[in-house]
């Protein structure tokens, strides 16, 4: 039956796809096995389709899935489920245990995704000009304005351990993230050193001499007591008290955590900032967030050092006094 196939399908430490991926050099994080699991169990195994044997699954078999899962679910959680069932049956025919690729050509429903919001220079004053403001503690104003200056990703400013940031040059070095529960090497087009200015080295440095997990290869944000890594649950916990007590609708305009890095990028656009610096700023692989798009010899040429970034840097801190 599916359900007894596709229960273990995305068991991180068990399931020989997932072993197979990553020794092919593709990235599957256990955020993405663990969500899928629980879509699967949630949604598709309480479905009639969960009952069909493999041998027996045709292509309407899955349409008629989609269309039921539409019926009673968001567009976002069907496409979730849809992509996972597909990747099984994909699976499945790559070794051969079904004949024909069923999900191949079933597309996902439709649906138009929120424009993330951004939040206003006004905005970003109110929240970083004091500490710790509205994040209530130094620690999360100290991350958040982190990512809010520098257009960090979560990841990234998560996966900061001392030996990235250089008090002297002014610098933080970029190549580290965190995907699900792995710290990995950033691929080599996200790697960059760029130059911060003291409103984001004065916090850090704060943190520094009061912390006791200040070997180079600590987390520079971290549980204090056990130096153990700040999760996803922790960031969308303190992001959001934040707005609450700022007095931000949060929830209508659609501004979450990842809005910092788009509010950031928005400003400096504004501004005039030079968008091929931008780029290297921000770690974009791809040029598709500007207006004009570099071409891609031109990205693999171009190549910015943390001197070459000082003038996006000194911008940053104009945005965030503005009134």
């Amino acid at each position: 039956l599916f359900r007894e196939y596709a229960e273990p399908f995305y068991d991180w430490d068990a399931y020989p796809r997932i072993r197979r991926k990553r020794k092919e050099g593709k990235r599957i994080g256990r955020t993405h096995a663990r969500t899928s699991r629980l879509t699967l169990r949630n949604h598709v195994f309480a479905d009639e389709f969960a009952g069909l044997a493999m041998g027996d699954i045709r292509r309407g078999h899955v349409v008629d899935l989609r269309d039921r899962l539409s019926e009673s679910l968001h567009p976002a959680t069907v496409h979730k489920a849809l992509s996972a069932v597909k990747a099984i049956l994909t699976e499945a025919f790559y070794r051969e245990e079904i004949p024909d690729n069923l999900g191949a050509q079933v597309g996902s429903v439709s649906y138009t995704r929120a424009e993330r919001g951004v939040l206003t220079s006004a905005e970003l004053s109110r929240l970083f000009s004091e500490i710790p403001g509205a994040w209530g503690a130094r620690l999360p104003y100290s991350v958040f304005n982190a990512a809010a200056r520098t257009g960090m990703r979560a990841g990234e400013v998560l996966a900061l351990q001392w030996d990235a940031v250089d008090f002297s040059q002014g610098t933080v070095d970029v190549h580290r993230a965190w995907q699900g529960n792995e710290l990995v090497d950033q691929v080599k087009s996200l790697k960059r050193v760029i130059p911060v200015s003291n409103s984001v080295l004065g916090p850090l440095a704060a943190l520094r001499d009061d912390g006791i997990r200040t070997r180079p290869e600590d987390l520079v944000f971290c549980h204090e007591f056990n130096g153990a890594r700040l999760g996803q649950t922790w960031w969308r916990k303190h992001f959001v008290s934040a707005m609450e007590v700022a007095g931000i609708d949060w929830r209508a305009r659609n501004v979450t955590g990842h809005s910092l890095r788009h509010s950031l990028n928005t400003h400096l656009l504004a501004r005039g900032a030079n968008e091929a610096k931008l780029r290297g700023y921000f770690g974009w692989s791809e040029g598709a967030s500007f207006t004009a798009v570099l071409t891609t010899v031109q990205a693999g040429y171009t190549h910015w050092s943390a001197a070459d970034l000082s003038e996006v840097a000194s911008e940053v801190d104009v945005i965030f006094t503005s009134s």
